[in-house]
């Protein structure tokens, strides 16, 4: 399981808001949401791969997460994503088209977008991806 973390960038980028509040969490179920991940280097510079998901949230945990069951090409599976509402925002009407499988998206009514670092190794921990926002 990834590693959660909070990079200054995302401090700066959501201060003075919760990372959970209960009635944000509540308004999250049924919501349609485009995700897109980035799978980053150690260094947090290089780009190793992107992939983009999208779903309809179904439960929401300050501690287990965010679960949304994807549609499109993942139909039928899930995915949980960090308790950190902040990194779901409110989204006008737009069109997103996928890239990896030219899915078109048509007004979703949130979006998100993660960063997954690699660690560096560690002997004794092994790998861990860690998550930003």
């Amino acid at each position: 399981m990834p590693a959660v973390s909070r990079s200054d960038e995302t401090d700066s980028a959501f201060a003075g808001e919760p990372a959970w509040d209960d009635d944000r969490a509540r308004s999250l179920i049924g919501k349609f949401v485009p995700i897109g991940v980035g799978r980053y280097e150690a260094d947090g510079g290089a780009l190793v791969d992107q992939q983009q998901i999208h779903g309809v949230h179904q439960a929401t945990d300050p501690v287990a997460g965010i679960t949304v069951a994807l549609r499109g090409d993942k139909d039928g599976e899930t995915t949980i994503l960090p308790p950190f509402l902040p990194a779901f925002e409110d989204e006008p009407p737009v069109e997103y088209r996928l890239r990896e499988t030219g899915e078109v998206i048509v007004d979703p009514d949130l979006t998100t977008a993660w960063k997954l670092v690699r660690p560096k190794k560690s002997r004794a921990l092994g790998t861990q991806e860690q998550c930003t926002t």
